[in-house]
């Protein structure tokens, strides 16, 4: 198992930051935009550009 370790910063800033960018994967409003198909791959796409930038 690898441990990876953030890079320092404002918690707070950082995890309304991911909030945000996540928003439309669990806001309700953008619920007429899932699908299985494209919203998984989306959000594979910007969770790995987050944890790029964390990490």
């Amino acid at each position: 198992m690898s441990c990876h370790k953030f890079k320092p910063g404002q918690s707070e800033v950082i995890a309304k930051a991911i909030f945000i960018a996540t928003s439309k994967f669990h806001h309700p409003v953008h619920a007429h935009e899932w699908s299985p198909e494209k919203t998984d791959e989306e959000f594979d796409a910007v969770w790995n550009l987050l944890l790029t930038g964390i990490a």
